[in-house]
Parts: C-alpha cells; structure tokens; sequence
C-alpha cells in the first residue's frame, strides 16, 4: 500500500469509506464481487455482504479497498479531497493594517513562509516531555491568488500529529498521521484566516505569516454588538451563549452559560446587554442545504461547525460568512480619537502622575480609545499596543490578570485563572527583568514572584507553564484608580465637549483589543422580587474620591 494512499484514506471518515465500497459495488452483480473481495482479502465469508461493510473497522476498510484494483488513486483522491478539513472545522480571523503590507512583501513570501515555518519545527521535535513529538513537520504546501476574489491569497499546509492507541495484544502504539488546512490573506481588506486543528499549529502558523508578510495580527474581537449584526445568526435559532464579567470583585456572577432554545423569548437580550463581555456562543445554521451549529468563539474571533462537512460544503460556507464578517467589521469601523491626538495633552498637568513619556502616551491613546468608542456607539477597539506592552509600560496601574486553559485531559474548568498562592489575589504585575519578563502578585511582591516561562497552579488545582507568548492573547488588564482619574482629569479640564465618569464607565483589555462599557456596576438581578419585572442595582465604588479628591466635571451619577 502506498504511503499516499495510506495518508488519504486516514483523512476520509468511515462512513465514507464504506460509501465508497458500495457504490464501486454497486447492484446484485457488484455484491457477488464484493463477497469474493472479502473472502480474498479478508479472509471473510459473510452471509450478508453489505451488514458486513457496515461492520468493519477503519483498519480493515483501508484493507479492503487497497485490495480492491477498482478503486483507483483517483477515486480515493476525490474523496480526500472532500473531507480532508476533519470534523468540527474550525477557522480564525486575524486582522491587519494593509498599509503596513508593502507591494513587494508578497514576492517571495512563499518561500519566506516555507521557511519560517521550518525553523519553527524545531520547537516541536524538542518536545519530548511525553515520549515522542506530540506534532512534527509543519510545511506548507502552495500558496497562490484564489481564482475569482482580488486581493484574496490561499496557502495550504499539512503536519504530522502523533496517534495512540493500544493493538489487538493490548501494547502502547504510537505513530503519525499527517493532517491538513489551509489559510487566506486579504491584502486589500487587511485580514488573514486560518484554518487550524491544533492550537500549537495555528500559533505557528500566525507567528509565521507575521514574519513573512511583515505584519502584526490582531485577533477579531466578536462583541455582542458586531454578533448582533451578522445576518446569518438569526435570534430563533439561538442555542447557548456564555457572557463574561472581567472585574472578580463585581457583583454579578463571573461567567454565565445561558442555554435555551426560546432564550430570547425569555428575557435573553437583557442579560446578555447587562454583561461586558460575550465570550461565545452558538446558533444552528444552514450550509449547502445541511443543518449544522455554528458556535463562535468570540473573543478568538474564531467561528466553528459542528459535525463533518465535505471540503466544499466549508469552503462555500467560509467565503460567505467571512465575507458578512467583514461586512460588519466595515459598518462597524471607526477612525481612533484624532480629537484627542490633536490637542497634544503629553504636556498638561494632569498627566504629571507618569514621568516617562511612554506612559503619556499609553494613557492618551487609552482615552482616545474610550472616547471614539462612546460617541460611535461600539464596544471593542483595536489598540496599537498589546496587552503585556500596555502592562509593563504602566505598571500596576493597568491590573493584570491571566486567564488559562487548562491542558489536564480530566480537567471540566473551560477557562481558569491565574491567583497568588499566598493571598489568592487575582491581580498581577508585569516588569522587565534581566532574564526576561516577571509577574509579582500586585498585591504585596513579596507573596509571589516569578520569571517566565513559569509553573503555577490554576484556580482549578492543576499545574500549567506560564510562557511568554501566552500573555499576547490571554493578558487582561483593569484600569486602576490613579490611571481612571487622569483620564476623568484631562477630558475635563481641556475636551470639554466629552465626558468621561470613571464612577460608571468602564474599560478592560484583552490582547490589542479594549473593551468598553457604558455603565460597569449595572446587572440584571437574576430573581427579581418584583413579580417577575427585571431589577437593574447599581453598585458606586468610590475609590477614586477616596484616594486622590474629589473628581471635578464629570457627569453625576443618576
């Protein structure tokens, strides 16, 4: 058997294999073959051929048709083609200034990504922590303008992902199979897409793409408002939704899952309104005239179908939905805060609190932000600066915090958290040490320190390795006092058309994108006492009068 068609097969599901084996023996003539086909390859003598094809494993399916002479490369490489993508195909959005791609970065940009991506095998074939690599050879395939789309480039790739299992004489086996996926880049709407199976390979392959286009990408941020305008997720064929709360000191619950097919019909709107944050969620939909879910990750920007779709059922679905998803990223785009650039406030008095003119600069492009996001009416923003560069150029002033997920296989937690082992403090400091980066528990340094990469333990009990390039996506970060009166400060005293109450509003980030939200300490009582009417509380902290005066021109709280 050759290796190409042993790499085929392993990609077609069973069930297609088995449908390949009925339809080449097809008729009352094709089962008397197909019963010869078993006796002589199988060494089988079924009564009833075609319960019999229903039986067999995948091993022996692959056994089969490789003793079958009538069905040839081509047919096996049909099928491949047609389910090479796995279940549950996943793709996720990046996105990128295309002014920053200059003309002649795509020449030659195979060849630097081939090679980008070589270097990075090296990180895989060094794990050996569990025996063999659990992932090895990277490598891309081809890459090339996609035929009626301009400006849309494809590039397809395969890696090696280790199998276990244990053989008929109940020994440990372990070997390889190859998988595959593809990318797009946009070099006119400024986005990539990436098709991933493995979270280590979709790392690898943004790392690379960045490298060789000489881009940065910024992960799509789906906010409850953009989820809200795509038309293909319609509110009668709502599922589950899971809405977040960033601040662990709130009053409304951490995290929510909300999973009901009349959700909406039952007040789902208000809940998911009184949240900051929806973290994911999940509609039925149709493609190419099959029903299926979709659930978006939404702040990895990532979009999912359930089930086992054909490779053109996905692409077709793809090209349509992320055609809609720019749509609205379009609709919903806004130029950053000019009106706060051009009043140069680097020099005013207010910002006196920071010494370095990088942390001017941090606080105004925060500001910035929070404006333009307020006066267009928007939750999410992208920011020219990531979550970690914002920590470490303000300090404790932008309280971090970290949230992981836990690789433990037993482990039921979807997401934990990061807390001091000593006063289980959920807030983090990050500096700049001199064997690379450091996080100090921001409550007292002296609880819990330690340089990455680093192993902690995670609020669900297991162990994880912090490392560096987590905190590009997984860093959040909570605007302290000092930072939220400075911000109340400059637009009071020199932007005197906006307004700015850090006594109500607020802001949180995550990766390059700011979240912000009109009223923080609003929440929607989740049993009312009022016969069933929804009870809206406001919890006013006053922090910021108590530490550094009274805050002057801000709106009063209603």
């Amino acid at each position: 058997m050759s290796d190409e068609r042993i790499r085929y097969l392993q990609q077609i599901p069973v069930f297609a294999l088995r449908q390949m084996v009925n339809d080449r023996f097809s008729g009352t003539d094709g089962e008397a073959r197909l019963t010869v086909k078993f006796q002589s390859v199988l060494n089988r003598h079924p009564r009833r051929v075609r319960r019999a094809v229903a039986r067999l494993t995948r091993q022996e399916l692959t056994l089969l048709i490789e003793g079958c002479p009538e069905i040839g490369d081509a047919e096996i490489a049909t099928y491949f083609e047609q389910y090479r993508y796995g279940s549950h195909p996943s793709f996720y959005i990046y996105l990128f200034d295309p002014a920053q791609l200059a003309a002649d970065r795509l020449a030659g940009f195979q060849s630097r990504l081939a090679q980008a991506l070589v270097d990075d095998n090296a990180r895989f074939a060094a794990d050996v922590s569990r025996g063999l690599p659990p992932l090895r050879d990277v490598l891309l395939n081809d890459f090339g303008p996609l035929p009626g789309i301009p400006g849309l480039y494809e590039g397809t790739y395969r890696f090696l992902s280790r199998l276990d299992y244990i053989d008929a004489d109940e020994n440990a086996i372990s070997t390889y199979e190859t998988l595959y996926g593809f990318f797009w880049i946009s070099t006119t709407e400024g986005y990539a897409t990436i098709h991933a199976r493995k979270p280590e390979v979709l790392k690898s392959l943004r790392l690379a793409i960045e490298e060789a286009a000489g881009v940065m990408l910024t992960q799509l941020v789906i906010s409850k408002q953009f989820k809200n305008a795509l038309n293909f997720l319609q509110r009668d064929r709502f599922r589950s939704s899971r809405l977040y709360e960033p601040d662990p000191e709130a009053e409304r619950f951490r995290s929510l899952t909300i999973a009901d097919r009349r959700a909406y019909e039952k007040g789902y709107a208000e809940f998911e309104a009184s949240y900051p944050e929806l973290r994911s969620t999940s509609y039925r939909v149709t493609v190419v005239g099959k029903e299926t879910t979709v659930r978006l990750t939404c702040s990895r920007g990532a979009l999912s179908l359930a089930g086992r779709l054909e490779a053109s059922q996905f692409r077709a679905w793809a090209v349509e939905s992320l055609g809609e998803v720019i749509r609205v990223l379009r609709a919903l785009s806004t130029t950053p805060g000019d009106y706060v650039r051009s009043y140069k406030l680097r020099s005013s008095p207010a910002l006196a609190a920071y010494a370095g003119a990088l942390q001017k600069d941090v606080v105004l492009e925060l500001l910035a932000q929070v404006l333009t996001l307020k006066q267009a009416g928007l939750e999410t923003g992208m920011l020219g600066r990531t979550s970690a560069d914002l920590a470490l150029a303000l300090q404790g002033d932008l309280a971090a915090q970290l949230a992981c997920t836990c690789t433990d296989p037993d482990c039921e937690e979807e997401e934990s958290y990061l807390r001091c082992p000593v006063c289980e403090e959920p807030f983090f400091s990050l500096s700049a040490g001199d064997g690379g980066l450091q996080m100090a528990c921001l409550q007292r340094a002296q609880h819990w320190q330690a340089t990455l990469p680093a192993e902690v333990t995670l609020e669900c009990g297991h162990t994880a390795t912090i490392e560096e390039g987590m905190l590009r996506d997984d860093l959040e970060l909570l605007p302290g006092d000092r930072c939220l009166a400075v911000m109340a400060q400059l637009v009071n005293n020199h932007i005197k058309d906006y307004q700015f109450d850090p006594l109500t509003e607020g802001f949180y980030i995550r990766g390059s994108v700011l979240h912000y939200y009109a009223d923080k300490d609003t929440w929607l009582a989740v049993l009312p006492k009022d016969g069933g009417k929804g009870i809206y509380l406001t919890r006013v902290v006053q922090n910021i009068e108590k530490n550094y005066g009274k805050v002057i021109g801000v709106l009063p709280q209603k």
